[in-house]
């Protein structure tokens, strides 16, 4: 209420000056605008001036108070309310204010239609933000359900797959105790060396897709064991620096940092060209922060404003991930190389931190 009066007075007050500037105009130029037929034009200057800016009250007053000014300061005789030539003076004032009032119609119908378009994009605003609401929701959910699907799997192959080739191992080195043929000796030890590489591969695909580790012992462990399965498999050289000890934090928390750590070793392998990298946990009372460095070709700029290609939607996806968590991704990117920095609050400041956000949206 009070805001809506100030900005009213405000409005009112900027007409009252804009017919005081064409008064000092009007007085300052009597030298050369003597008669006084020109006395009108920088008065009308004002109520277009005001029709624009100041909305419609303050243009019909301002055009009063242009109408007394002229009269009274430079219409014969002056300093005075009477006409000297009452035709030619009334009929100058009418047509002062037939044209006032054109202005100011013109004006207040360019105003209201740009009220109305803010109006509109506010309208489109509202709903955008709603919109992006329900896209982070949905983001989130769709998170959730792959990391579901991905321990699920996981388990599966952990669980059936695996047990199934464990148990045919077991049924071929029953066999190779057996007196049999030569030939059929050596195409059991080929049976049996593919299974062993089978083993290991499902192994290895159920721990990238939910680490038991991560489960079991937390994330050090866990992005210890990923780094080291990581370059011994890519040949890429990839440092780990950590704390010495890291107490157990939110399950949430702990899966996406080391999600975070895969798809960055991911992106490594895939599009740096880099020969070495750097992962490094650091964590404090303020939170956890995750950093993961390489000495590659690094990000296009396309992809690294998430446009197109793979690299963009791993950091979309990545973005998503910590920002549902309340923290922050970093992305620094250039001929030297690629740095990913994530921070992550701590469980009070996640708190306060994802409560800022839901206003704000």
């Amino acid at each position: 209420m009070y805001a809506l009066h100030s900005d009213s007075v405000k409005r009112y007050g900027l007409a009252l000056f804009a017919v005081f500037v064409a008064f000092l105009i009007r007085f300052l130029m009597i030298p050369v605008w003597g008669d006084e037929r020109f006395s009108i034009g920088p008065f009308l200057m004002a109520i277009v001036f005001c029709a624009w800016y100041c909305g419609i009250g303050p243009s019909i007053v301002a055009t009063m108070a242009s109408m007394l000014t002229v009269w009274y300061f430079f219409f014969e005789p002056n300093y005075s309310f009477r006409f000297a030539h009452p035709l030619v003076q009334v009929s100058a004032l009418c047509s002062f204010a037939m044209f006032s009032a054109l202005i100011i119609a013109l004006g207040e119908s360019n105003r209201r239609a740009h009220q109305e378009l803010e109006n509109r994009v506010r309208q489109r605003t509202g709903e955008l933000s709603v919109a992006n609401a329900q896209l982070r929701v949905l983001t989130s959910r769709l998170l959730q359900a792959q990391d579901e699907e991905r321990r699920r799997l996981a388990r599966e192959l952990h669980d059936s797959v695996g047990q199934l080739l464990s148990a045919n191992a077991m049924s071929i080195g029953t066999l190779k105790r057996m007196q049999l043929p030569v030939a059929a000796q050596r195409t059991l030890s080929d049976s049996d060396a593919l299974v062993q590489e089978a083993l290991r591969e499902i192994r290895t695909i159920s721990h990238l897709l939910h680490p038991p580790l991560l489960d079991e012992l937390g994330l050090l462990p866990a992005v210890k064991w990923c780094v080291e399965g990581f370059s011994k498999r890519s040949g890429i050289k990839v440092t780990f620096n950590g704390p010495p000890e890291l107490g157990r934090l939110e399950p949430d928390v702990e899966l996406a940092a080391f999600r975070v750590v895969q798809e960055c070793l991911t992106n490594i392998h895939r599009h740096s060209g880099s020969p070495d990298g750097i992962v490094e946990i650091a964590a404090d009372c303020e939170g956890l922060e995750v950093t993961v460095r390489d000495h590659g070709t690094g990000i296009p700029p396309g992809k690294l404003e998430g446009t197109n290609g793979q690299v963009g939607v791993g950091l979309r996806g990545m973005a998503e991930r910590i920002g549902q968590l309340g923290g922050n991704l970093e992305v620094q990117s250039g001929r030297t190389g690629t740095m990913v920095r994530v921070k992550l609050p701590s469980t009070e400041q996640k708190a306060d931190s994802v409560k800022s956000k839901a206003a704000s949206a």
